[in-house]
């Protein structure tokens, strides 16, 4: 287990630093939407890195009949960094969606987000004048 978790080691690293990089992008006045994207890709890599490399350690974990403190201390280091990527994953696509928003012609209102608007002719009633067969 402790070459799975040496090579590990440099992807996580690199899992925070590109997170590190997309975070501080994100967090600019004018962020540039091609750099961001081109972050969270970088992030994905590492990601999936990340996620196959976890998977043969609790495999591997398994195998060997880890104690329950390990198989715990090891789950909680894995869902840090799958939290901090959904966290990342949430705040890009609410900047991007919103981006595309503003470049469309400005946001629409929260409850109306979603929702299709459609013209549709006026109808006109025919005037009631008061004779039953009408």
């Amino acid at each position: 287990m402790g070459s799975l978790k040496g090579k590990r080691g440099p992807i996580r690293a690199g899992f925070t630093k590109a997170l590190t990089d997309l975070q501080a992008e994100v967090d600019k006045d004018v962020a540039d939407k091609n750099l961001i994207k081109e972050f969270f890709l970088r992030l994905q890599k590492k990601k999936d890195k990340l996620t196959e490399l976890d998977t043969k350690i609790d495999q591997w974990m398994l195998e060997n009949k880890a104690s329950e403190e390990d198989f715990r201390i090891e789950s909680e280091s894995v869902t840090n960094y799958e939290n901090q990527f959904i966290h990342i994953v949430l705040v890009v696509s609410a900047l991007l969606e919103d981006n595309f928003e503003t470049a469309s012609g400005g946001s629409q209102n929260s409850r109306n987000e979603g929702k299709l608007k459609y013209r549709l002719p006026k109808l006109e009633f025919k005037k009631f004048s008061g004779e039953p067969r009408q």
